[in-house]
This record gives structure tokens, C-alpha cells and sequence, in this order.
């Protein structure tokens, strides 16, 4: 029997990049004690109000459980979940209803808006569309504008996203792979800026297969389809290059995040926060003269 790290249980993960074996409890303490202390970076205050994107998947509600759980005992802080229905048959519907699963058992407020409300299209019908650039392009630029747009509703002073350390490394490379160093750039941890809401990624540090161990052995509500469009971005191919680097050689993912961090003077140097214009349309912080998210709706009208 081989036997945790930390005590005399049995082992019952396998930490493969740290060389640790880890009994449920130490498990679970680890995830805790890496999300905790990447939440205490942030400086939450209290009278802040924090608005988490729930999707109904693991990481999303792992995100949501550890912000109730880390703030347990803080009367004065309001949680807020935002959930986006993008408009995917048979898959973001099915994730929804977990949403509301989670926020019923922890007390927590929910919103839930759609692309057809906001947008007046939802994915399905914007991939019947002939286009140029990939479904996953327009669904992730209309979401988080709608996430932070109702964020700003809310009167949020934080946004959390679930994303974990595979999503992170995956950026990161796809970034690198593309030659594109200035978005690049823009993944770096930014100023406060007028009509931004800061995020927080409080799981970037877990690897996924933890994040949906921890889900399991909290009895998390938690979809298990995967976006019937994944096959369209070229990210599922980088995941694929980073999945097999990982197996061989372990750490792999956490190696990828630290030169990205030894990379973050330089890309600041070369790459330094712009003042934002806004949007001559929809009046949003952008860089350009047109946000990125109306860019898209013009495109989709023209199709």
C-alpha cells in the first residue's frame, strides 16, 4: 500500500509533477491552501461586491464554491453569480440547470442572460453563418463582454472566471504559436481601468484533472458534455500538444506559466497598458476605434 506524503493514509492521488502522494484530505488541503493564496493576492476588501461567471461546468463551480467558502464568515461581502446562455442547444442548457443546482445549495444570488437578448443571435445560429474566423472566436468575445458588462450592472468590484492552470499554459502558447506577443502582453495582470472589471482566476494554479477530482469529492453539481464547436479552435490542438508534452514530461503546463512570469518585465517594457478610447458604438473600453465585440456583430450582419 502506498501511503500520502503527509500522513500515514493511504494514498489516494498521485501528484505527478511534485513527486507527492496525497491521502483525500491532503488532496483537497493542497487545492485549498494554492486557491487561497492566489485569492489573497487580489486584496479583497470587505464591502466588495464579487461577481463569479458560472457556467454550470467544473471549474466554473469549483471558482463558486471556493469564493463562498474562502468568504464563509465575512457578513458584509456579496456574491453574485453570472451565467451566460450563449444559445447551444442540448449543451448550455443541460449546464444551466447545474448552475442553478449550485447557487440554490450555497445561498447565492444568480443572474442568467442570453447572446439572443443582448446580441440578438446565439451561437448556433451565428456557426450557420458563412465566416472567416472560427465559431469559438465570436462566442468567446461576445461572452466576456457580456460578463463584464452585467458585472458592471451588478456594481461588482471583482470579476472570477475559472479558468485553471490548463486553460492558462494553452493561452500562452496559442499566443506564441500565432506570433501574436502584444495579445500576448494583454494577459498580463492589468491596472484598474474605467469600465473594466478586474478579474480573478483563482484556480490557475490546478491542473485540470485536480480541479475535477476536488468537484467529485465535494459532490459538486457539474456538467460533463463538451462544446459540440471545440473542434473548431485551434486551442483544442494546442491542449492536444501540451496534453502529450505533460504525459512525458511532468510540469510541463507550471514551466510554460513560469517563463511566461520571467517574460513579464519585457512585455511590459515593449507592450505598456494603453489608454483606452471608447467604442464608437457601443461605447465600451477598446483600443481601437471599434470594440472587438461590435467588429463581430457587423460581421454577422453582413452574413
Amino acid at each position: 500500500m502506498i501511503r500520502c506524503n503527509k500522513c500515514s493514509y493511504e494514498s489516494f492521488y498521485f501528484q505527478r509533477y511534485s513527486g507527492m502522494h496525497l491521502c483525500q484530505k491532503h488532496f483537497k488541503e493542497d487545492v485549498e491552501r494554492r486557491i487561497r493564496k492566489t485569492i489573497r493576492k487580489k486584496k479583497i476588501n470587505k464591502g466588495d461586491k464579487i461577481a463569479v461567471a458560472l457556467s454550470g461546468g467544473k471549474d466554473s463551480s469549483v471558482a463558486l464554491y471556493s469564493i463562498k467558502n474562502v468568504f464563509k464568515n465575512w457578513k458584509n461581502l456579496e456574491i453574485v453569480a453570472i451565467t451566460i446562455d450563449e444559445g447551444i442547444t442540448g449543451y448550455r442548457d443541460r449546464s444551466i440547470e447545474n448552475s442553478k443546482l449550485l447557487t440554490k445549495r450555497l445561498g447565492i444570488e444568480q443572474r442568467i442572460a442570453s447572446f439572443k437578448e443582448y446580441f440578438g443571435y446565439t451561437t448556433d445560429e451565428i456557426a450557420s453563418l458563412k465566416r472567416e474566423k472560427g465559431i469559438c472566436s465570436f462566442c468567446g468575445v461576445l461572452r466576456r463582454k457580456l460578463l463584464n458588462e452585467l458585472a458592471l450592472e451588478e456594481n461588482a468590484t471583482v470579476l472570477v472566471t475559472g479558468h485553471n492552470l490548463n486553460d492558462e499554459s494553452e493561452t500562452i502558447l496559442l499566443n506564441l504559436i500565432r506570433g501574436d506577443i502584444e495579445r500576448l502582453a494583454r494577459f498580463l495582470p492589468s491596472k484598474v481601468q474605467e469600465g473594466l472589471i478586474p478579474r480573478l482566476k483563482p484556480l490557475n494554479s490546478i491542473p485540470e484533472e485536480e480541479v475535477v477530482l476536488y468537484a467529485k469529492l465535494k459532490d459538486l453539481p457539474t456538467k460533463k458534455e463538451r462544446c459540440p464547436y471545440i473542434n473548431e479552435a485551434m486551442r483544442f490542438e494546442v491542449r492536444q500538444i501540451i496534453k502529450n508534452l505533460e504525459e512525458r514530461h511532468p510540469g510541463t503546463r507550471y514551466a510554460i506559466m513560469k517563463s511566461f512570469y520571467e517574460l513579464e518585465d519585457l512585455l511590459r517594457v515593449k507592450y505598456g497598458e494603453k489608454n483606452l478610447k471608447r467604442c464608437k458604438i457601443c461605447k465600451s473600453p477598446c483600443i481601437g476605434e471599434i470594440c472587438q465585440s461590435c467588429n463581430l456583430l457587423l460581421d454577422i450582419k453582413k452574413g
